[in-house]
């Protein structure tokens, strides 16, 4: 009986072990718990991690903000170039018609601008160095109705007077081309919010004009000036984005300078199922007034628009057309262009 007993025990102690193990193999193939997500950084957290990084010491593919640019709106973005990283923003061609002027005469002039080309490096977590580099420009004037050197064929002497009659083919109208190379900007942006993400993001971008431009291009003068952007997030994946920019600019009669007050608002957002998501597009409402009560000074207002498209996570192209919308700005400039990181 006592045997009967611990025969019984002892085949159930083994059952129990078996059954265990069988437990216990059929569960080593699972996985385990997984491990608590890394809880995402907050802006100033990220900045703080940041701190490091410098022109030095460049910022890893990994911690790379969202590529912005300054272009191509009249409004710069208050983000900077990541520390110790190049960026590269150009127009392949830019053209600007004006006929629709403040002195009302019947002139057109035409600009063209080739490659207008910014380079900017990441010095700091929170800012970067840009330059403007001079490039071609050619400007064409068609005046009509005005005064003009008139040649005698008979005697080859020079006189002159408003031409009512036909010389040339042309009635009363002298077109002169002025080209070469325009001036240097440099400009340092400081971003002091938003940098590293969040609804509000605020820069400071103090600039200076070297005059490097050929003779009749510019005006030979030092200028300079300094622009407020900023962005706000806003619902709906809109974007909204303004600027104040101040330029103390030269008179023009050695008198010494004005200054001329500028004021930008407008929206941004991608275009939903449009090239997966890569599509954006903004509308702006640009203004311009001279501290200077002048006829040659005038409100200067434009309705700005254009597309962006994504390319990659480190380039992006642009079209867009700016519109005038009184006398004291160009009637239309249409332009496209590139930005790249490195």
């Amino acid at each position: 009986m006592q045997k009967l007993s611990l025969s019984r025990s002892g085949a159930l102690f083994a059952t129990t072990v078996a059954g265990l193990a069988v437990l216990t193999s059929a569960r080593a193939g699972e996985p385990g718990p997984s491990p608590s997500p890394t809880p995402e950084l907050s802006p100033t957290e990220k900045a703080a991690a940041k701190l490091k990084y410098n022109l030095f010491n460049p910022t890893p593919d990994n911690q790379l903000r969202p590529f912005n640019t300054d272009r191509p709106s009249k409004t710069d973005s208050p983000i900077t170039v990541d520390a110790g990283r190049f960026q590269i923003e150009a127009d392949f061609a830019n053209y600007t018609y004006d006929r629709y002027n403040a002195l009302r005469t019947d002139t057109r002039v035409e600009t063209l601008l080739v490659t207008p080309t910014f380079l900017k490096v990441g010095l700091f977590q929170n800012v970067d160095f840009q330059v403007l580099i001079p490039t071609y420009e050619r400007i064409r004037t068609d005046a009509r109705g005005v005064a003009v050197t008139i040649t005698d064929p008979s005697t080859g002497t020079e006189g002159t007077g408003t031409v009512t009659t036909t010389i040339s083919g042309a009635v009363g109208r002298r077109v002169t081309t002025v080209d070469g190379y325009g001036d240097m900007f440099v400009r340092l942006k400081i971003n002091l919010i938003g940098n590293e993400g969040g609804p509000f993001a605020f820069a400071v971008i103090p600039f200076v004009k070297a005059p490097t431009a050929s003779s009749g291009v510019g005006n030979g003068r030092v200028e300079g000036g300094i622009n407020f952007p900023l962005n706000y997030s806003l619902p709906a994946g809109f974007t909204l984005f303004a600027q104040t920019r101040y330029d103390f600019l030269y008179n023009g009669d050695n008198a010494g300078y004005h200054t001329l007050f500028s004021n930008n608002i407008g929206v941004s957002r991608a275009i939903p199922g449009l090239l997966g998501g890569n599509l954006s597009g903004y509308a702006e409402f640009a203004s311009a007034i001279s501290s200077r009560e002048s006829r040659t000074d005038p409100l200067v207002l434009t309705a700005d628009t254009g597309l962006i498209y994504q390319l990659t996570p480190n380039i992006a192209i642009d079209v867009n057309g700016f519109f005038g919308l009184t006398r004291g700005a160009p009637d239309v400039n249409v332009f496209g262009g590139i930005g790249v990181r490195f």
